[in-house]
């Protein structure tokens, strides 16, 4: 016999799992209505936005200010190059 508490976890996560797409969709669909557009221009707008939110994350990570931090530190040369001019005395 399974414990009650797993019976009932699976129960819930069964219950979730099947009610995000009915939230999905509701909230499309009053989206939509709100909006006074067609419930598939919603979408591809929902679609559009999470590709450009993904696409910005990736390139917010190539310039990660501890990335370029230790990157410059990498590259830094290890002595100061001394100064080619010199003052007359």
């Amino acid at each position: 016999m399974l414990p009650l508490t797993f019976v009932v976890t699976r129960a819930a996560a069964f219950m979730v799992s099947n009610a995000l797409p009915w939230f999905a969709a509701l909230a499309t669909r009053v989206m939509a209505r709100r909006l006074d557009v067609p419930e598939i221009v919603v979408h591809g707008i929902c679609l559009y936005l999470a590709a450009y939110v993904a696409e910005v994350e990736r390139n917010a990570a190539l310039v990660c200010p501890m990335r370029v931090f230790h990157d410059l530190r990498r590259n830094r040369p290890a002595h100061r190059p001394k100064s080619s001019s010199r003052a007359s005395a």
